[in-house]
Order: structure tokens, then C-alpha cells, then sequence
């Protein structure tokens, strides 16, 4: 019995060894994604931060791909400088709060980072003497681009996650 089994284990890790000198299958070339229009993009900028943030803040400061002249403002960007954006930013100066997704368009990406690091900054000013944990919030803000791109930014509570659940909802 024992010589039975110890020829059948032979077998198999023969026939073992020659299945894997076989030639492997060439790995498909990746198919690039389809390109998306402006259109398209907010509307998965938007999703992406919906779906980062909390039922709360999504209820109580809603994320838009069409702000108001005053949020551009605080944002430091225009709508021509963006070829696809989207945003949630407290309007009132007792939080210090802002997401965004934004796309630039061509040429204009070092004036989309100026103004989003602008808006950080004066949020950092807004609050250094008034309210110190919004303070410690908007000094810690994420401002970042991803591959693709796009400038992630997060000042919120949870900054890290909120950024991370973006930035793989867009990969």
C-alpha cells in the first residue's frame, strides 16, 4: 500500500512540475477607462464626497457642482478655472470646513492649488484667536492631488478618512 501511495504522490508532483513549465498566457493589456465629460466627473466628484461624509454634514452643508459667487470666493477659484468640481464649504465663519474635488482646467492648475491653499490659510487666520478647535481642524487640512489629476481637499473632523474614502472612490 505504502508503495502504491508513494508512486502516486510521484505521479502527481511530476505531472505538477511539468503543468507549471508551461507557457503562461500573455496578461491582457488594460483597456484605458472611458473618457468621462465635465459633466460626468462633478457628478462623480460629488458622489465620491457624499459618500465620504457622515449623513449629518451631507444633510446640514450638502455638497454642490454649482457653488454660489461667494463660495467660489472663499474657495479661490472661478468656475473657468475648473474643468470639473465639486464642493461642500461652510459659509458660516463658526466652523471650519470645506470639501472639494476639483479638476483643473488646462492651464489652470497652479491657480486651482493657490486658491484652495489660500482658502486653508484663511481659515487658519479666521479661527487662530477665536475658536482653537477649529483652529486645530483647519490647520490640518488635506490638500492633495490625486493621479488623476484632481485636488482632493478636506478640512473636517476625520480629515484622514474622509480623504482616503475620496481618493479610492475616484482610483
Amino acid at each position: 500500500m505504502k508503495r502504491k501511495l508513494s508512486g502516486l504522490f510521484a505521479l502527481v508532483l511530476a505531472l505538477s512540475m511539468l503543468a507549471a513549465c508551461g507557457g503562461a498566457e500573455p496578461a491582457p493589456t488594460p483597456t484605458p477607462a472611458p473618457s468621462l465629460t465635465p459633466e460626468e466627473l462633478s457628478a462623480l466628484y460629488l458622489s465620491a464626497i457624499e459618500g465620504a461624509r457622515g449623513a449629518e454634514d451631507n444633510e446640514n452643508i450638502p455638497a454642490a457642482t454649482e457653488l454660489n459667487p461667494l463660495a467660489h470666493e472663499m474657495l479661490g477659484f472661478t468656475q473657468e478655472d475648473a474643468e470639473a468640481f465639486a464642493a461642500a464649504v461652510s459659509l458660516v465663519n463658526i466652523r471650519a470646513y470645506g470639501v472639494a474635488v476639483v479638476k483643473p482646467a488646462e492651464g489652470r492648475e497652479d491657480a486651482v492649488r493657490e486658491g484652495l491653499q489660500g482658502f486653508i490659510d484663511r481659515q487658519k487666520e479666521s479661527f487662530r484667536q477665536y475658536l482653537a478647535d477649529q483652529y486645530e481642524i483647519a490647520s490640518a487640512a488635506k490638500l492633495e492631488q490625486l493621479p488623476g489629476g484632481e485636488f482632493v481637499l478636506v478640512m473636517s473632523e476625520g480629515q484622514d478618512e474622509i480623504f482616503d474614502a475620496i481618493a479610492a472612490a475616484l482610483a
